[in-house]
C-alpha cells in the first residue's frame, strides 16, 4: 500500500517496505528517506512500536507521524487492537499523542 501524505511543506510518499531484517513503514520526500517506523514485537492483538527514526533535518514536518500512523493502520488491518511504546523524548511523546497514544505509566529497566 502506498499513500501520498501532504503537510505544510509539500508532498511525501509513504509505503510499506519489507527487506532483510526490516519490515515497516517508510516515508520518502523528494526521493529521500525522511522517516521510518516498525515494530519491536508483535502478537495477534498487540504490537510494540520501535525502530522509529526521522533524520534531524526532517523533524517537525509530520513525517514521523505519517510513518507511525501508517504502521498502526497496517497493524489494524491485521486485526491488532492495541499498541504500546516506550519513550522519554518530549518531541516523540507529542508525535505519539497526536496519533492517539496516551501515557499510562512509567517504566524502568532492572538488570539482575
Amino acid at each position: 500500500m502506498a499513500l501520498l501524505v501532504y503537510n505544510h511543506r509539500g508532498w511525501a510518499h509513504r509505503t510499506r517496505l519489507q527487506s532483510g531484517y526490516f519490515a515497516g513503514e517508510v516515508v520518502l520526500a523528494e526521493g529521500r528517506l525522511v522517516s521510518l517506523s516498525a515494530f519491536n514485537a508483535s502478537l495477534p492483538d498487540v504490537v510494540q512500536l520501535g525502530g522509529i527514526f526521522t533524520p534531524p533535518d526532517a523533524r517537525s514536518r509530520g513525517f514521523g507521524r505519517a510513518g507511525v500512523a501508517g504502521s498502526l493502520l497496517a497493524a489494524r488491518e491485521r486485526g491488532v487492537s492495541r499498541a504500546v511504546l516506550f519513550t522519554e523524548n518530549p518531541a516523540a511523546i507529542r508525535c505519539y499523542e497526536s496519533v492517539g497514544f496516551r501515557r499510562v505509566g512509567d517504566y524502568g529497566l532492572v538488570l539482575m
